[in-house]
Formats: structure tokens, C-alpha cells, sequence
């Protein structure tokens, strides 16, 4: 679809049929309230909890998912009430380096000791972990990427 770039084609139909298929859940009910049955694609959601391969794919989907919502909410709300020239290209980066950040605070600091790994003694910003400095670093650097591409990508000109 796109040569100039071999990027490839999506099939969206596909997907669109399995999203679906999957709100077409249905439960089968006994009538003490229990489940005697499901029929569904995500009625048999373990073979991705009990799958290391399926758990890994489930965990990039969230990502990409959550990589496409942040960078609305970016080009929305966050891009104009950051500090930094909107004109230039550099302002624009600055920008999304510092939204990077935000973004780090945010996932080292609350979602993933209260959220993932709970309970788990990993401490303030994840320093107690089992790999100390490491995963804090590795979530700044991911999110300063993701930041810089963000920032360097979306340059609108109608400011």
C-alpha cells in the first residue's frame, strides 16, 4: 500500500471481524449463578495467561494501544501547556522529551509498583527491585524515545 516507505498492508476487516467475535461473548448460566460454558474468541482468555508467548503479545498490544492513545492525548491537551517553542523544531522536541518524562514519573512511580508488580517490596520508583538502577533507567530511556519521535513527528502549523 505504501511502497515509497514497504510498509505493509493491514488486514482491517479481519480485525475488525475478531473485535467482534469477541463482544459476541456468550456465558452459559446454571441456575445456581454459575458458569457451566463459554463460546467465543475471548471466552478462552487462558491460553494467553498461561502462555509466556501469549502473555508477551498481549503485553505489546497494551503497548502499541496505549503508544497510539498517549500520543493523541499529547498532540490534545499536553503539547500546548508544555514549556518550550512551538515553532522550531527543538521546541517541539523539547516538548516531547519532557512529556517523555512526565511519562516515566508516571509508570515508575505508580503504575508499575502499584499496579503490576504489587506487594512485591520494589520500592520508591523501583529502586528495590531485583535490578536496581536498571529497570528505572530502562523506562526513562524507552519513554525519551517515545518522547523525541512524538515530539519530532507531530509539528502542526497552526499555532
Amino acid at each position: 500500500m505504501f511502497p515509497a516507505f514497504g510498509l505493509p498492508t493491514l488486514p482491517w476487516p479481519l480485525y475488525n471481524g475478531l473485535l467482534g467475535l469477541g463482544l459476541s461473548e456468550v456465558a452459559y448460566y446454571g441456575d445456581d449463578g454459575s458458569i457451566l460454558g463459554q463460546a467465543g474468541v475471548f471466552g478462552q482468555y487462558q491460553m494467553f495467561v498461561d502462555n509466556p508467548v501469549g502473555t508477551f503479545f498481549v503485553g505489546q498490544a497494551m503497548h502499541f494501544v496505549n503508544g497510539i492513545v498517549f500520543a493523541i492525548l499529547f498532540g490534545l491537551i499536553a503539547r500546548h501547556s508544555l514549556p518550550g517553542n512551538s515553532k522550531t523544531n527543538s521546541g517541539n522536541i523539547q516538548k516531547g522529551l519532557i512529556y517523555g518524562v512526565i511519562m516515566t514519573i508516571i509508570s515508575a512511580g505508580l503504575l508499575v509498583p502499584y499496579a503490576y508488580v504489587q506487594g512485591n517490596g520494589y520500592g520508591f520508583f523501583l529502586f528495590d527491585g531485583p535490578d536496581g538502577w536498571k529497570l528505572p533507567a530502562g523506562i526513562l530511556v524507552w519513554h525519551l524515545i517515545y518522547g523525541y519521535f512524538l515530539g519530532a513527528l507531530y509539528q502542526p502549523d497552526d499555532e
